[in-house]
């Protein structure tokens, strides 16, 4: 097996592998096709649970599910923490404003993160950290400024060339290791489409930079000593339906805590939306907040809630705790349960 002296990990946010497929093929991406294809593969993954920017960064830089790291979504709420009425910053959080700078002291990891392996490492506006050296982290700063004008002018190609020049700094050190985040196919595809072509130009942007990295490496000397990789956190698909979940609970008699009314008084339940297709739900017990609500319980006491939620068009999946520390999943065409027996998942 060929071993290397440096990798540079780009992660190109809300890529798609069919829109990949459809440059390659075009040859619109010829860089990549030269410097990472034709001495190396390409692979379609299943992103992480949940599959949206922030959390899904976590199995790249930790080697686990961002629930494991204590991410369970890009919003969260602890009903423990509720209840005994701490501090705000214990009950729920939203990385998708300033809480996003406690991204990091929220982390709980179990192993090492990849920028403690490395002996030398640099990080471009990825929000995951952790355990990187002061000086290394060469976005620390402007990431907020750079995202701040991009999310306020739509110019999300600004990021990503101010990335492309981070990167090229950055092999003038020659780190072990380099992650290098580009934002705008994400942005652009939210607010226009998948294969628009302003996307399609973020994705030749990226396979520009490659080109450039790949030339100052040769210059360097260490072309061959470097592991060039381009993945994503997750795809992402044009939403035609929408649900206003919070809305949707208030109408059927369920006040629900959401952001950005987070201060509501007398809530039954809380909605914490992570991207554009999932919600985490957390509901009250019937005594208190700390009870915790198991399928068997909400199908006797919600069951009306039940039904109305599963026969909305706009709701593919619902899954629940069991008891037993099973997961019952709930669609239109049916209902199953996942349970783990030793280290077995097992459908039932």
């Amino acid at each position: 097996m060929r071993k290397y002296k440096h990798c540079i990990l780009f992660l190109i946010d809300g890529a798609r592998p069919d829109v990949m497929d459809q440059l390659l093929s075009l040859g619109k991406l010829p860089n990549i096709q030269r410097f990472i294809l034709e001495n190396g593969c390409y692979k379609k993954v299943v992103s992480s649970f949940p599959s949206t920017t922030g959390p899904a960064y976590i199995p790249f830089i930790m080697g686990c599910y961002p629930g494991t790291a204590n991410i369970p979504g890009i919003r969260w709420f602890d009903k423990e923490e509720y209840a005994k009425k701490n501090s705000i910053l214990k009950r729920f959080r939203s990385y998708m404003g300033w809480e996003s700078l406690l991204f990091n002291k929220d982390l709980v990891p179990k192993k090492k993160i990849l920028f403690e392996i490395f002996n030398s490492s640099v990080n471009i506006f990825n929000p995951l950290t952790k355990g990187i050296k002061p000086g290394e982290n060469l976005t620390k700063f402007s990431k907020t400024l750079y995202y701040g004008y991009a999310h306020l002018t739509y110019h999300w190609q600004v990021p990503d060339l101010a990335a492309k020049r981070y990167l090229n700094k950055a092999i003038e050190t020659c780190p072990e290791f380099i992650f290098v985040a580009f934002p705008a196919v994400d942005s652009f595809s939210h607010f226009d489409h998948p294969f628009s072509p302003k996307v399609m130009r973020c994705y030749r942007n990226v396979d520009k930079a490659l080109g450039e990295v790949a030339k100052l490496l040769e210059k360097k000397g260490i072309l061959d000593e470097t592991l060039l990789m381009i993945t994503s956190d997750h795809g992402l698909t044009s939403t035609q339906r929408h649900l206003d979940l919070a809305g949707f609970l208030d109408e059927i008699g369920y006040r629900a805590l959401h952001y950005l009314k987070i201060f509501r008084p007398g809530v039954r339940a809380t909605v914490m939306v992570s991207g554009n297709s999932m919600a985490h739900l957390y509901f009250k017990g019937e005594k208190n907040w700390e009870e915790p609500v198991f399928f068997e319980e909400f199908e006797k006491n919600h069951h009306c809630f039940l039904r109305k939620l599963i026969r909305r068009e706009e709701i593919d999946i619902l899954a629940f705790r069991e008891k037993d520390d099973g997961i019952r999943i709930i669609s239109k065409k049916g209902v199953s349960k996942v349970k783990k027996t030793m280290d077995v998942s097992v459908i039932i």
